[in-house]
């Protein structure tokens, strides 16, 4: 930090972070919200489940397809097959609403689930093995278009909505899942924050096996987090606009 130009510190806070793209990502999504809302509640389910269809095709399965098979070749053929319309976080955006407005039948459910568990495993395997022939790390597998975190999303997603959402929690849960949502921008805004903070200090998930590591960081960033933005929301004026 000391090395740091004034220049350099107006840089970082014009472009921000590198997690920060989701932040004009979802601001984009929600430019197009009355626009997808005048379409979803004109459109019949399969029109919907076309939409969602083209989007697993051109986008996840493209996307995917490039993760385990790069070259110029691919690259050309998939932009010859791109369209733009379905090749977007707007898909997962529409995939939401159709599993919260039409739900899925409860016997896919365990399928999904199961889904959910091969693709952490393949993206842990498929991440190692593509790292070792190409003789560097890749995160290409971690996508946010492949099939794997595809699969893990939709699982994780239903498993809130269908399964904690119907679940009767005490008054004292019910309170610390509220607190949670509530702060949950100001723990993904400053969670950076604290991994490099952290790792200036050599607090990092390699102190330790990884397998254990790795967890621990996590929670204790989440924490960490946790109690700072909870504190910074109760700031009158302050938090209102930056938790």
């Amino acid at each position: 930090w000391s090395m740091l130009s004034s220049r350099d510190v107006i840089t970082e806070m014009v472009y921000g972070r590198y997690h920060l793209w989701f932040l004009a990502m979802i601001v984009g999504l929600y430019m197009l919200v009355p626009i997808l809302r005048k379409w979803l509640s004109a459109a019949e389910k399969k029109d919907v489940q076309y939409f969602l269809v083209l989007f697993v095709l051109l986008q996840i399965g493209k996307e995917t397809f490039f993760a385990l098979q790069s070259n110029l070749l691919t690259y050309f053929l998939g932009g010859l097959i791109s369209v733009e319309m379905v090749c977007s976080y707007v898909g997962y955006f529409v995939l939401g609403y159709y599993v919260v407005h039409y739900g899925i039948a409860s016997r896919w459910h365990k399928w999904i689930y199961l889904g959910g568990i091969i693709g952490a495993a393949l993206n842990v395997l498929l991440g190692n093995v593509l790292a070792l022939h190409r003789g560097e790390p890749t995160a290409a597998v971690y996508d946010s278009f492949s099939i794997f975190t595809l699969l893990m999303a939709l699982a994780i997603f239903l498993l809130v909505k269908d399964g904690m959402g119907r679940k009767q929690w005490s008054g004292a849960a019910q309170k610390i899942i509220g607190e949670i949502s509530r702060n949950t921008m100001g723990i993904y805004l400053m969670h950076i924050l604290v991994l490099e903070w952290g790792r200036d200090y050599h607090i990092h998930s390699m102190m330790i096996s990884p397998v254990a590591g790795i967890p621990l960081l996590s929670l204790g960033c989440f924490l960490l987090c946790l109690l700072v933005s909870a504190i910074l929301r109760r700031i009158p004026l302050v938090g209102r606009y930056i938790c």
